[in-house]
């Protein structure tokens, strides 16, 4: 039997996202209460999951950096998560990474050109 579904997380953690990039839509930031001592840690939810991510300094400040530094702000965004092996306490761990993905740039107008014969400048415009 697997010890992850013998005690199963409210919460999301670097297995869970299966070694694949997953994009979720933030539904609200609260603060919960963690662990035995019951610390408050900051929890991100997203539109229809049930897990929970608890959101590090690092996560957070890229999602402020590109949504606001009001986590209200955040509601109803896209932001992708992934798996990265990163330095905790001097070991290396798995751990969940957030980005946020790239808006697509619009695409300038296509330029009118003139037909041939045509005056490019046409002033029987009225304004």
């Amino acid at each position: 039997m697997k010890m992850t579904e013998l005690y199963p997380s409210n919460y999301l953690k670097a297995d869970d996202l299966a070694n694949r990039t997953v994009r979720a839509t933030v539904a609200k930031l609260d603060l919960e209460e963690i662990g035995q001592d019951k610390t408050l840690k900051p929890i991100l939810r997203f539109v229809g999951k049930d897990k929970g991510l608890v959101l590090n300094k690092t996560n957070a400040a890229l999602i402020a950096s590109v949504y606001g530094d009001d986590s209200d702000a955040w509601i109803g965004k896209p932001i992708e998560l992934y798996p990265a092996q990163v330095s905790f306490q001097g070991k290396i761990v798995n751990a969940i990474r957030v980005s946020v993905p790239m808006a697509k740039k619009a695409q300038p107008p296509t330029p009118v050109v003139a037909a041939a014969g045509e005056d490019e400048l046409n002033d029987d415009v009225d304004f």
